[in-house]
């Protein structure tokens, strides 16, 4: 029983995350990259 509490509030708390990510985005909170900015950084580009 403990564990099967454990392992719901684990996942709740994941998805309690990603909802708050997805949250800050929509209210333009968090920092974006641009595709060509993110090829750059990872050197990507031909």
């Amino acid at each position: 029983m403990n564990e099967a509490l454990t392992e719901s509030i684990d996942r709740f708390e994941y998805e309690y995350g990603i909802m708050k990510k997805v949250e800050d985005w929509r209210a333009g909170r968090l920092e974006t990259v641009t595709l060509d900015e993110l090829e750059e950084s990872l050197v990507l580009e031909d």
